[in-house]
């Protein structure tokens, strides 16, 4: 069965095509951002409408901290030895952060982190704390997968965007997984090549540009080289083509990928 996590409250879609040439296979329909996570709508091209299982997909958006918890997935980690993995990518945002645990109060279970000698929820350590640990772990314990992150500058001050996508890049790469980011953020853009470029995998990074034109929604492919020689030329990359007006900006995607 179709596996999609997404960390939507309200109900919206995302509409998809999935295609697997070795096996003349094509898929399409719609995730529904549901809690329950249930694609629907789904046709495929194998007779019957039989569906070939397709890998876990999570969607991030920046409402995510607010409800998801991230306990299950922290202690999956921590039972295979890897919990100080992921306290070096966090003390790389806080410093003053040196150990994260599990505490049960009240029946509920909490993430806190000692923070200087007191122990604090990581929940009231910031946005971009919680959302990157939910970004990190989801990808660090789910190998093989998709993640689409909505926005993914929100919640993190942009001195720390190089070095949130060279993370994600490292882990990425580890676990075998295909990250899909959307952001408007020019700072963004540009953390982003030299985050990868620092992570030595700009070979396995695009970036795609959407643009609204008269036959429609059109979408253009750029390499890392390409971006990285548009950046250092300090070139508006988020322009339509057909314009060059700041209202006019488009949707960007930065695709990474691991082979």
């Amino acid at each position: 069965m179709n596996r999609f996590m997404s960390s939507a409250q309200s109900g919206y879609t995302l509409r998809f095509r999935l295609t697997q040439k070795e096996l003349s296979y094509t898929e399409t329909g719609h995730f529904v951002a549901a809690p329950d996570g249930i694609a629907v709508n789904i046709n495929t091209s194998i007779p019957n409408n039989q569906k070939v299982a397709m890998p876990f997909t999570q969607m991030i958006n920046s409402k995510i901290a607010a409800f998801y918890s991230p306990v299950e997935l922290f202690g999956k980690l921590e039972l295979k030895g890897r919990k100080s993995e992921i306290l070096g990518i966090l003390k790389k945002m806080d410093p003053a952060i040196s150990d994260i645990t599990a505490i049960t109060t009240n029946g509920q279970t909490q993430l806190y982190g000692n923070m200087g000698g007191k122990l604090l929820p990581i929940r009231l350590a910031g946005d971009g704390m919680n959302r990157l640990l939910i970004i990190m772990l989801s990808i660090m314990e789910n190998p093989s997968s998709i993640f689409l992150v909505d926005e993914i500058e929100n919640g993190f001050h942009y001195s720390m965007y190089p070095m949130i996508w060279e993370c994600i890049a490292h882990a990425a790469q580890k676990s075998n997984c295909q990250v899909i980011a959307t952001t408007h953020s020019y700072e963004c853009v540009a953390a982003a090549v030299e985050g990868i470029e620092k992570a030595d995998m700009k070979d396995d990074f695009c970036f795609f540009r959407l643009a609204r034109e008269k036959n429609g929604p059109r979408a253009y492919r750029f390499s890392s080289d390409v971006i990285r020689t548009a950046l250092d030329s300090e070139m508006e990359v988020r322009l339509c083509r057909a314009r060059r007006k700041r209202e006019d900006l488009c949707l960007t995607i930065l695709l990474f990928f691991c082979k």
